[in-house]
């Protein structure tokens, strides 16, 4: 049992006779086995901004959010996995002045969207994949809602398949791209 040691260590009234405290300890085993509670899952949020820093994986496993202008050094790389939703804040950008490897394929591309897109990988609003990331309820994002991914001069052997680009640039034309 998990907390035997610790129920064990229990001091009790001398008073009690060697059963009470038995029966107090199973007492205790019970109260804090009662305690202990299955959470429902949970969206795990990675934040960045500023330089990220060489040899970075952002994993599928978490929401990668850009929360401030970002950058990734020359001779720096930022590996993204495929299925990873990267979300940026209303107009931050991303600059690669090294190296981005988003090298996404057919069945789990890479998302770079909104804050305020819910709607997962899939970019249907309702759908299972969908994610609540500020807590506002199901929303979609809108044109213009994040700058962009600029790419510098010093920039060099990017790879960006299967990848999707939503809600980017001045909000005056589409704003999604795939590619």
């Amino acid at each position: 049992m998990l907390f035997t040691p610790w129920l064990r260590s229990l001091k009790f009234s001398s008073r009690l006779t060697r059963t009470g405290r038995r029966r107090k300890r199973r007492h205790l085993r019970h109260a804090v086995c009662e305690v202990i509670e299955v959470l429902e899952d949970r969206v795990l949020l990675a934040s960045w901004s500023g330089t990220i820093p060489d040899g970075t994986l952002f994993s599928n496993s978490e929401v990668q959010r850009i929360t401030g202008d970002a950058t990734v050094a020359a001779s720096s790389t930022l590996t993204i996995e495929p299925g990873t939703v990267v979300q940026f804040d209303s107009g931050r950008s991303l600059t690669i002045s090294g190296t981005l490897i988003a090298d996404g394929t057919a069945s789990d591309k890479i998302v770079f969207t909104s804050v305020l897109d819910d709607t997962g990988l899939d970019g249907v609003l309702g759908t299972a994949d969908d994610t609540d990331t500020t807590g506002n309820g199901a929303s979609n994002g809108a044109p213009g809602d994040w700058q962009r991914i600029r790419f510098a001069s010093s920039s060099t052997a990017n790879v960006m398949d299967h990848t999707e680009v939503r809600y980017a640039g001045n909000g005056h034309a589409g704003g999604n791209s795939t590619g």
